[in-house]
């Protein structure tokens, strides 16, 4: 059994050169010589094409969860700490837990609040609105590549099927009139 090397072939059709071409090649090898897939390619529209591509790549949905956390850090960035409630005991004698016996005795309960310079906030609000603003131009930045490689594809497919068709029905037309065995390219 003979085993197909790639590397010829990237030698004999230069334009086979990165892993984005090598995955049009079988594309387009697929849905040329299978017709049963093809009829249902034919049904597909550009669009959903697009459509399947932005709700199913893993960069961009991991982009999405990204935009949604980021989302909260918004919110958060511009809320106060929660406040701190302090307990505590001092001078309690040794062994004994009665809090009267003793007058050195202290309880203690207190709630403290952190409060900042005047301004931070809004700035840490803004900043953090900003690195959102940065999450939002790389999803559209994706989106954008994603659908101009789509579409790039989808229409080298069309080209590609459409070329074959036309050369068949030419190589048809003259094989049937040349006689059997003779072959026009």
């Amino acid at each position: 059994m003979k085993m197909f090397n790639i590397s010829k072939v990237q030698k004999t059709i230069p334009w086979i050169e990165s892993s984005s071409a090598l995955f049009v090649l079988c594309l387009l090898f697929f849905l040329l010589f299978f017709p049963h897939d093809s009829a249902r390619a034919e049904s597909l529209r550009l669009e959903d094409l697009v459509q399947i591509s932005l709700n199913r790549h893993p960069s961009l949905q991991a982009l999405r969860s990204q935009k949604n956390a980021q989302k909260q850090r918004v919110v958060q960035a511009g809320a106060y700490a929660n406040p701190m409630l302090q307990l505590g005991v001092m001078n309690l004698p040794e062994g004994r837990w009665k809090f009267g016996e003793d007058m050195m005795t202290a309880r203690s309960v207190g709630i403290m609040q952190r409060v900042h310079f005047p301004g931070r906030l809004t700035l840490q609000r803004e900043q953090a609105g900003e690195k959102l603003e940065q999450l939002l131009a790389r999803i559209e930045e994706l989106e954008l590549k994603l659908t101009n490689r789509v579409e790039k594809t989808y229409f080298d497919l069309w080209y590609n099927r459409r070329a074959l068709s036309v050369w068949s029905a030419r190589h048809c037309n003259r094989s049937s009139s040349s006689g059997p065995g003779v072959f026009y390219l």
